[in-house]
């Protein structure tokens, strides 16, 4: 048996305690995360499927009834490049 390292990609996949970073990220963003993860030597990717969401888990995933979340104000939205926590 082989053991093979992954992530869960942050920005599509997220909870309700991800850091603003990860809330507001972009594909662009997705694409640096990944490229630093394939540098480091894992081997995969991968990112949560799901497309329905129990009433009773969408306050702990972050989610609304209607998909939509809170903003902030710009400021609070990145990380600086380069930085993955």
């Amino acid at each position: 048996m082989t053991v093979t390292l992954g992530i869960a990609t942050p920005i599509v996949t997220r909870t309700a305690t991800s850091p603003d970073w990860i809330t507001h990220g972009t594909m662009e963003d997705v694409a640096h995360v990944v490229a630093e993860a394939d540098r480091l030597g894992y081997d995969f990717c991968t990112c949560s499927e799901h497309i329905g969401i129990p009433d009773a888990e969408l306050a702990r995933r972050g989610a609304t009834r209607t998909g939509t979340r809170s903003r902030r104000s710009a400021s609070s939205r990145r990380a600086p490049r380069g930085s993955v926590s």
